[in-house]
C-alpha cells in the first residue's frame, strides 16, 4: 500500500505518475530509512571484530534484502514510466520483492528474519551472561 503524497516529487505526466507512483513510494521509503542501513554498515565491522568474521554473512542478508527491494522497485518505476510492461512472471517476481503478494515463501522476509536471528543468536548469550541473576 502506498499513498499519493509519497510520490509528489515523481516527474512525469499524470498517467505516468499514476502507473509508477506505487513503486516510487517504495524507493522513497528506503531513502527515508537510509540512516538505519548506514548504521548497519557502520556496525558490521565492529560486530565482526567481536563475534568473528563469519558474521559478515549475517549482515549480507540485510544488505541483500534492501538491494533486492530497491532494484525491483527501480525496475518497476522505469517500466511504468516508459509504459513498457514486463512479462507477467517477471513482473510478479519484482512485485513479490516489494510486497508479499500472497506467496507462501516471501524471499525478502526470509532474508530479514535470518538477519534478525543471526544477530540475536550471537548477542543473546552475551546478554544472558552479563545479566544472569547471582545466586
Amino acid at each position: 500500500m502506498s499513498f499519493d503524497a509519497e510520490w509528489t516529487d515523481l516527474k512525469g505526466d499524470e498517467e505516468e505518475r499514476r502507473r509508477a507512483g506505487h513503486f516510487f513510494a517504495i524507493l522513497k521509503r528506503i531513502e527515508l530509512n537510509r540512516d538505519y542501513f548506514e548504521r548497519a554498515w557502520k556496525l558490521q565491522p565492529r560486530f565482526m571484530a567481536a563475534f568473528g568474521k563469519e558474521t559478515a554473512a549475517v549482515f549480507l542478508k540485510l544488505h541483500q534484502a534492501r538491494r533486492s527491494v530497491e532494484v525491483s522497485a527501480s525496475m518497476l518505476v522505469r517500466s511504468a514510466l516508459r509504459n513498457e510492461p514486463y512479462d507477467v512472471k517477471f513482473r510478479q517476481k519484482l512485485e513479490g520483492d516489494i510486497w508479499n503478494v500472497g506467496e507462501e515463501q516471501d524471499p525478502i522476509k526470509k532474508l530479514v528474519t535470518e538477519f534478525e536471528r543471526g544477530i540475536e543468536d550471537r548477542c543473546f548469550p552475551v546478554v544472558r551472561q552479563k545479566f544472569r541473576a547471582k545466586a
